[in-house]
């Protein structure tokens, strides 16, 4: 009949959507993870796996817990209450890795309708350990400059007037 065949069509084209979706987050070369309200991890890719040393079966069906340092466990529920009332946020978070390794994530997060109409989570994050390390630095020797200065400054204070400040 007409009506089966459209449904059939329909279904085709689902699935065909279906399936364009699936490669995108599969390959992206972004990390991203799917998670629900709950923080259990519904789904990752590739590209998130290797930034924690992980496999998708080591994640898929385990709470986010898994990659948050325990003292930062503290921050789950309130950011997922957060995403839920601001429906996207940006933030710097500290990740566990496989290998016991500390990574620092900006992570972009965006409240989502999931396939079974319940809301969930999708996380875009970046691996910014690197600068992370360059802001530390380049904050500690600032600190050392003015250490620096103020040493200077005392010193100058505490010089006799009669010498020559030409020196």
């Amino acid at each position: 009949s007409l009506h089966s065949g459209m449904n059939t069509e329909l279904r085709k084209k689902i699935q065909e959507i279906d399936s364009l979706y699936r490669r995108l987050f599969d390959f992206a070369p972004g990390c991203l993870l799917l998670a629900d309200l709950k923080g259990m991890i519904l789904e990752v890719n590739e590209a998130f796996c290797k930034s924690l040393g992980y496999i998708k079966q080591e994640l898929v069906g385990k709470n986010i817990q898994i990659i948050v340092p325990e003292e930062d466990r503290i921050n789950i529920e309130p950011n997922i209450k957060k995403i839920q009332i601001e429906f996207y946020t940006v933030q710097a978070v500290r990740n566990l890795k496989k290998d016991g390794n500390i990574c620092w994530m900006e992570l972009k997060e965006t409240l989502i309708t999931l396939p079974d109409g319940s809301e969930g989570i999708l996380v875009f994050s970046t691996d910014i350990t690197e600068r992370k390390h360059i802001e530390d630095e380049l904050k500690q020797r600032e600190r050392s400059y003015r250490q620096i200065q103020e040493l200077l400054r005392n010193v100058a204070d505490i010089m006799p007037e009669n010498i020559d400040r030409r020196l």
